[in-house]
Order: structure tokens, then C-alpha cells, then sequence
């Protein structure tokens, strides 16, 4: 009787560990790591993998150049920051830097 309920717990032991595979993640072209302004990421031509859900818009209320770029965004993350405490990101909508979506990862 030993013998076969140990040969049934090796059974179901082998079974068990051959049924886990080791996942690997493998980088792909369109990977990348996004930059963090603030301690908030920041997407600007591109999206977040990881699913998340939508604070809420930060508007700067004035339309600027791109050449604006480098002091405008870390304007609008401070002020995202401010009304959206838990934000962990920012999403710059349309490519424009005066109007951002606060998110928050799940």
C-alpha cells in the first residue's frame, strides 16, 4: 500500500512539475522604457502594456510651440501631480504637450 500511494505522489508530483513552464519575456522592436519626470512616467507617443485606469485630464489652458517641449511637460506632470496625488503616469494626448490623461496602474 506504501509503495503505491508513493508511486502515486510521484506521479502526481512529476505531472505537476513538468506542467509548469518557466515564462520568458522577450523583448520586441516596439519595447522601451519610459522616461520618469518626477517620479511619474511620462508616454508621449506611445501607450502603457500595463492596464490601468483613467484619473482624470490636466490642461495647461494655453496652446504653446513644441518648441515649448522641455518646460511645459514638467510643468504639466507637477500639475498632474497636484490634482491627481495617486497618478503614476501621464498620458500625452494627440502628441500635445498642453494636455495630458493622469492614470493610475492597477
Amino acid at each position: 500500500m506504501k509503495k503505491l500511494l508513493s508511486g502515486i505522489i510521484l506521479g502526481v508530483s512529476l505531472t505537476a512539475f513538468a506542467a509548469f513552464k518557466v515564462a520568458t519575456y522577450e523583448a520586441n522592436k516596439s519595447t522601451a522604457e519610459v522616461e520618469t519626470v518626477q517620479g511619474i512616467y511620462v508616454f508621449m507617443t506611445s501607450k502603457p502594456v500595463k492596464e490601468y485606469e483613467y484619473l482624470g485630464t490636466v490642461k495647461s489652458g494655453a496652446v504653446v510651440a513644441s518648441k515649448d517641449y522641455d518646460k511645459l511637460m514638467p510643468k504639466m506632470v507637477e500639475k498632474a501631480k497636484e490634482k491627481f496625488p495617486n497618478a503614476d503616469a501621464v498620458l500625452f494626448k494627440n502628441n500635445l504637450v498642453y494636455e495630458c490623461d493622469a492614470i493610475k496602474f492597477k
